[in-house]
């Protein structure tokens, strides 16, 4: 993966962010909602233009606070 992400660095950039959000589910569960907010708002944050058409959908489906999908990832504990 370290070759691919030296020679691709949007590759890199993209696959870390999905690291990320699935890292969003390993929030320890004595650990707030609120907690799991921040991390998602902290997610959308490190986006870079350049890579938010790949997450479009995604953020679509998780747009705050409007989606349920939002809520059961908050609320996932």
């Amino acid at each position: 993966m370290d070759k691919w992400t030296q020679n691709f660095p949007e590759l890199g950039q993209a696959y870390e962010l999905k690291v990320q959000f699935f890292d969003i589910y390993d929030i320890n569960e004595t650990e707030l909602t609120n907690d799991a907010n921040k991390f998602y708002q902290s997610w959308l944050s490190n986006i870079r233009k350049e890579l938010m058409t790949y997450f479009e959908d995604l953020i679509k489906t998780t747009l705050y606070p409007i989606t349920q999908f939002y809520y059961e990832l908050v609320s996932y504990y």
